[in-house]
């Protein structure tokens, strides 16, 4: 008996590794993708938009949904790590491509991002006021009673749901299945979205707004193939918008509205948006 209690406690231990290692991981992809973000331009068609605007040094402009920019300095300016020449004009690939552009000018990089809404210039600064300021994420201490086993529930027919974003953008989504749990003793439901086995939840609960980030929170889970899924609500995380003002994050369907306070994995930042 002791021995099966000193590998239960070993395994345990183990596991709390692991959500520490994901903590690590996601405060680490928050302070290098996110709190560098220090713009978004929405670009109009046939509209220039110059850069910096005080004394621009690039003019990106869209034409038939294809994105160009025109050198006007090109002093510390780069593409995709490559020196670039005054006055001339290169075509810009999205970050919906597998290579997207990347346009360097000292600690500023730019690029073209493709959503919903259109296309824009996202800009980030490697050396922002929010990246030196950036104290870390607010956490809830990890408790067993936020981790429940699932049952994936597959649709029949394949249901439509309205996904809005940030921006006041929707986006229908086919869903194939939900995931059923229980927890705090009551039957839970959250819809996912889905690439192959990889499971993708918004969702709010009744500490949004109050302890936790408003708007919603991400949690990620793995569908098994015996169809069971593991809700680990110790690894609940803020959107990037809870960090900057810059990002087009998704907001929580309302089917993935829960009715209870789940006082897990992120908390409300000390400084949210």
């Amino acid at each position: 008996m002791n021995f099966l209690i000193l590998m239960l406690g070993v395994a345990m231990a183990a596991d709390w590794k692991s959500l520490e290692d994901f903590r690590k991981n996601a405060e680490d992809s928050i302070k290098k993708n996110w709190l560098v973000v220090v713009g978004l331009e929405w670009l109009q068609e046939g509209k220039p938009y110059s850069w910096p605007a005080h004394n621009p040094v690039l003019i990106f402009e869209m034409k038939k949904k294809k994105v160009t920019v025109r050198v006007l300095d090109d002093q510390d300016v780069k593409i995709d790590g490559k020196p670039i020449k005054k006055d001339k004009t290169y075509s810009l690939l999205s970050d919906k491509s597998d290579f997207k552009t990347t346009i360097e000018k000292g600690s500023f990089q730019l690029f073209i991002i493709d959503r919903p809404k259109g296309l824009g210039v996202r800009i980030k600064d490697l050396q922002s006021e929010a990246l030196k300021s950036f104290a870390g994420i607010p956490w809830w201490e990890p408790k067993e009673d936020y981790i429940a086993k699932g049952a994936w529930k597959k649709l029949k027919p394949v249901r439509t749901i309205k996904i809005p974003d940030i921006q006041g953008e929707i986006t229908e989504e086919k869903i194939s299945g939900f995931v059923e749990f229980e927890l705090q003793g009551q039957k839970q439901e959250l819809y996912p979205t889905q690439d192959g086995s990889k499971l993708f939840f918004v969702f709010k609960d009744l500490t949004s707004g109050k302890s936790s980030y408003g708007p919603g929170r991400f949690l990620s889970a793995e569908l098994a193939k015996d169809g069971t899924v593991v809700m680990d609500f110790n690894r609940a995380t803020n959107p990037p918008c809870a960090y900057i003002s810059f990002a087009t994050c998704p907001l929580p369907p309302i089917e993935n509205y829960l009715k209870i306070a789940i006082e897990a994995g992120a908390q409300k930042p000390a400084k949210g948006h």
